[in-house]
């Protein structure tokens, strides 16, 4: 089952029915944006970016009343920021830092054992 499903499985029962009034324009991006920031292909990148995303679009948007649609705007420039830095969105991120740490540590174990030209062979 894709985690699409599971969450508009999960919110209709919860508010009972799906209406224009409860999924309209504005929820409707808030969902996307958490799920594309988070990463397309990767099921806990969108829940790792929806809460820290939808409390700061809350928070912007309480702070910056007299600017009505400041976090559409968020939304879209961030939006851009991830399309064109981090297609993989945060998942893509966190994948390529643990990338980069794995590898420090394997290039310091070589270097500590030897280096890359210590090999030790039975039939050298």
């Amino acid at each position: 089952m894709r985690p699409g499903r599971l969450a508009g499985g999960f919110y209709a029962h919860y508010y009972g029915i799906l209406t224009p009034d409860v999924m309209g324009t504005p929820r409707t991006i808030q969902v996307l944006a958490a799920v594309y920031i988070g990463g397309r292909g990767s099921l806990w990148g969108g829940a790792a970016a929806a809460f820290p995303l939808i409390f700061l679009m809350n928070w912007l948007r309480s702070a910056f009343s007299n600017l009505p649609g400041i976090d559409l705007i968020l939304y879209g420039l961030l939006l851009i920021l991830v399309m064109v830095y981090y297609p993989g969105g945060i998942a893509q991120a966190c994948r390529w830092a643990l990338e980069r740490i794995g590898s420090w540590g394997k290039r310091r174990q070589t270097a500590v054992a030897g280096g890359p030209d210590h090999v030790t062979r039975s039939d050298a």
